[in-house]
């Protein structure tokens, strides 16, 4: 953002509106409205009228740094193409920890006899569709996750030499029955139909042969196992979409169920001379992924073996095929006036304030009371076909390479981060109307801005840098939140409104 540091020195702090009316006057201001919201309310001074300036920008589509996935609250898996981004891949990186029920572990047990292994993956969303099953493979880890490397959306697992399965099918839109009692008092029984949105796939069934599931349930019938012994037999697990699927991407997470692998044997069950030898049966679970903890809803707890989701995408031949690095950008006009943000790939929307010429114009008039300066980002309505919108934004300050500026306080390193101003933030206005848009109060950011070492400033006390631009982006790279949510903006009606009242 072009605003002079010269005019940033001369500027006076004798009055908070004036701070105020000064800092917000270092934008351009495209156009004066007058309005009714927001109502100011001066004790002891004379009637106002509230009014509004909008300043316009420039806007671009650009790449944030990638996602930390590791341990988010799901991981994904599947691969879909679309006009915009073109193909994106998603596959889980797994490793395993065995169930604490050691008393059904097969050692324990005599005579155990492996009859099948099913694989078990509750799923919260599905991007794509959800009419066809998510063709799949259940690859394997060379090695388990490194426990002292915080994992990212680009960071390539390497795959052991055998897979457990391939080819294999889920349906993305089975459903069950629901009984429950009215609560009337009557005693009806009700029966409804909803969602089964667990994948439940058998990899191994009494009579077949896969020589990598027998040898890990030697593994769990020998007479002494640990986690060392799991790993050693399984380091992990790569959940990948099959070759040539471009169907949809599933979100797996937590459910009612365990996400796991349910190893299910039969044994000698023990009874006393002369009865015969019966057959028991019981089950042993690998967990992996967030499913430890099936009442949580937030990022893997501590208990859950390490995870993370591998993100790839392929743009060329899309809409933003000229998006080849985080140093470039593709203009809204190349884009037909729009620009976006997605969280996963990492798509934000680069920022500039246009038209600096009238500075001027509010800092010089006398009288004037700034009252709230906000960015107004307008979404294109009805464009979530594949993706819905995300709940949000943030705004961080940027270089001229677009990368994210930082700050050191007290030998911690953060990034620069526009704080939220409001109560409702950057939330989504209006979201199921013809006119949605998102709200960010940067009220004080300006404020700041203007002021010598405002910003903040650098180990040697000197102010820092100022962004060359703000990126607007749906989740930071640390977010635990992990989904593919997109919006498409207006761009050409994305502006900065800087409410101010003049005093009758």
């Amino acid at each position: 953002m072009s605003w002079p540091t010269s005019q940033r020195r001369n500027f006076s702090r004798s009055a908070a509106v004036l701070l105020a009316g000064t800092a917000l006057s270092l934008v351009g201001l495209a156009g004066c409205q007058t309005t009714g919201d927001p109502t100011v309310d001066l004790p002891g001074s004379a009637a106002t009228s509230s009014k509004y300036v909008e300043v316009s920008v420039s806007a671009a589509t650009v790449l944030t740094d990638p996602a930390l996935t590791l341990k988010t609250n799901r991981y994904l898996v599947g691969r879909l193409r679309d006009q915009v981004t073109g193909l994106t891949e998603a596959r889980g990186v797994l490793n395993l920890r065995p169930s604490t029920l050691t008393d059904s572990l097969p050692g324990k047990l005599k005579n155990a006899v492996l009859e099948s292994v099913v694989l078990i993956a509750p799923f919260e969303q599905v991007y794509g569709t959800g009419t066809a099953p998510l063709r799949y493979d259940v690859l394997t880890l060379a090695q388990k996750l490194d426990e002292q490397v915080v994992y990212a959306a680009i960071d390539s697992p390497t795959l052991g030499k055998q897979a457990l399965a391939t080819g294999l099918n889920a349906p993305l839109n089975a459903t069950r029955q629901v009984t429950q009692t009215a609560s009337d008092g009557s005693g009806t029984v009700i029966t409804t139909t909803v969602p089964d949105m667990v994948v439940r796939q058998t990899l191994l069934s009494l009579g077949q042969n896969n020589p990598l599931l027998t040898t890990v349930f030697q593994t769990l019938n020998a007479t002494v196992f640990s986690q060392a012994d799991l790993d050693a037999a399984l380091p992990g697990l790569v959940l990948a979409p099959s070759a040539g699927y471009e169907g949809s991407l599933v979100a797996f997470g937590r459910g009612t169920v365990g996400t796991q692998l349910k190893f299910r044997f039969s044994y000698d069950s023990v009874q006393t001379a002369p009865l015969p030898i019966a057959k028991g049966r019981r089950s042993y679970s690998l967990f992996f992924g967030p499913g430890r903890n099936a009442a949580s809803s937030g990022p893997g707890a501590p208990e859950d073996p390490r995870y993370y989701t591998q993100l790839t995408n392929d743009r060329t031949g899309s809409a933003l095929a000229d998006l080849t690095s985080q140093s470039h950008d593709v203009p809204a006009a190349a884009l037909g006036g729009r620009t976006y943000l997605q969280e996963g790939i990492g798509l934000g929307t680069r920022i500039t304030f246009n038209d600096l010429s009238q500075i001027e114009k509010l800092r010089n008039t006398p009288g004037v009371a700034i009252n709230q300066a906000e960015l107004r980002v307008p979404v294109q309505p009805y464009t979530t076909g594949l993706f819905p919108n995300p709940a949000g934004f943030y705004a961080l300050e940027v270089g001229a390479d677009n990368k994210v500026l930082l700050r050191t306080s007290n030998q911690i390193t953060s990034e620069r981060i526009l704080p939220t101003e409001s109560t409702y933030g950057q939330m989504l206005i209006n979201p199921n109307t013809s006119s949605p848009y998102y709200s960010f109060l940067l009220t004080r950011y300006l404020q700041a801005y203007l002021t010598p070492k405002g910003l903040g400033v650098d180990e040697a006390g000197n102010p820092l840098p100022l962004p060359a631009a703000l990126v607007l982006t749906p989740t930071l790279r640390s977010t635990t939140s992990l989904t593919l949510n997109r919006a498409v903006l207006d761009a050409n009606a994305i502006v900065l409104r800087v409410y101010y009242s003049q005093l009758r």
